[in-house]
């Protein structure tokens, strides 16, 4: 890894571990001369997996800033649409806010990608594969289905994934955010601790041990694949004004449930730690509401009413990510999602696979929350 962290470049690797009493090995790699994110964190079960994993976060960054060269082409939807070559995937399919620019009779710049489901060659605005956004089609940073990995698959496999947490947090966040009072919240329930899996109770153990209050929800949604969500609780946080209340939390997705749910409890402590350095930039920040029907949700959505036991949650064992990945195929299209689309960001200089994945349809409220959609509306009606 030294040869392309000089090339990306890293200039510092830090250790934050021993900041916080948990010490789950996380560490930060920044990237000074980057476009978009610059301090990257990454976790691990030691702390050198924690190292590669910060390193890795910020690979996927640098490397989505432009494409692959030879792999772009210029055009209007309208006219590529009529081209017998790969056809543009409609932007207005992936929730575009009201401040974008893009008309289908607009010129923009389109980057060869792939429809995992028909197997097509396909045309994905720039915008919506690079990162930070350059032609006005999108104004916001939006990483969602960013991902890396060690092959191409194992890729690709991370990047569905995350658009499949997203699209489970945005329906959360936006009915948190703007039902009424007698609006259900999506599909959520604390799991009983005691049907935690040995791994994880001793992860809640610990952090109760250090003064933590923490416990897991189960949000898995109508997709059918595994997702939970860790709160960590801290009723004495230090601040320069006392001791302050603060919580934190972490998602994890995954076709196997004892990942997803590990995933997201060690994806809580990150979290923690990241805002004790302070050093993250922030991006696709929360909005929160003062209305008095939103603080209501916020408080069932801590606390719903429902408890559920951690083996009720669908689960997809294999050791194939091959396998893995058709298993997310099957539920998307089952759910009636006709594509998946892969644009490969890999810098042939670095040679550490990276990707962005776009499902049209799924949910990215949580990302921009001036993207609305059907799936977050219909929690309304």
């Amino acid at each position: 890894m030294l040869a392309i962290r000089a090339k990306v470049p890293i200039t510092r690797v830090s250790d934050l571990t021993p900041l916080d009493s948990i010490r789950l090995p996380v560490f930060t790699a920044v990237t000074p001369l980057a476009r978009d994110l610059t301090t990257h964190l990454g976790k691990g079960v030691d702390a050198a997996s924690a190292r590669v994993s910060a390193m890795m976060e910020a690979v996927e960054r640098v490397s989505a800033e432009q494409a692959p060269k030879g792999s772009t082409r210029s055009g209007s939807f309208t006219r590529l649409s009529r081209a017998r070559s790969a056809r543009p995937i409609d932007p207005v399919t992936l929730h575009l806010p009201p401040d974008t620019r893009y008309t289908p009779d607009e010129t923009f710049t389109w980057v060869e990608s792939h429809d995992l489901v028909s197997g097509d060659r396909v045309l994905m605005a720039a915008d919506l594969a690079l990162n930070p956004p350059s032609e006005g089609l999108l104004r916001d940073v939006d990483t969602n289905g960013l991902a890396s990995g060690n092959t191409l698959l194992e890729a690709i496999v991370h990047g569905l994934c995350e658009v499949i947490e997203r699209d489970v947090q945005s329906q959360l966040d936006f009915t948190t955010s703007f039902g009424d009072t007698g609006t259900p919240l999506p599909p959520l329930a604390n799991v009983n601790p005691a049907s935690l899996p040995t791994e994880a109770r001793a992860w809640l153990g610990r952090l109760r041990d250090v003064g933590l209050d923490a416990w897991v929800q189960d949000a898995t949604g109508d997709l059918g694949v595994a997702t939970f969500r860790t709160w960590l609780a801290d009723y004495d946080y230090p601040t320069p004004a006392g001791p302050v209340p603060m919580h934190f939390t972490g998602w994890g997705t995954a076709p196997h449930a004892t990942a997803a749910l590990l995933r997201s409890i060690t994806e809580a402590v990150q979290a923690r730690l990241g805002f004790i350095q302070g050093a993250r930039d922030s991006f696709n920040v929360r909005w929160e509401s003062s209305h008095a029907t939103s603080r209501t949700h916020r408080l069932r959505e801590r606390d719903p009413t429902r408890v559920s036991l951690f083996p009720s949650t669908p689960s997809f064992e294999s050791e194939d990510l091959r396998e893995d990945l058709e298993f997310l195929l099957r539920q998307l299209r089952a759910a009636g999602f006709e594509q998946v689309i892969v644009t490969d960001l890999t810098r042939k200089d670095l040679g550490i696979p990276v990707v962005r994945v776009r499902v049209p349809g799924l949910s990215c409220f949580t990302v921009n929350q001036r993207r609305v959609d059907w799936r977050c509306l219909r929690h309304l009606l």
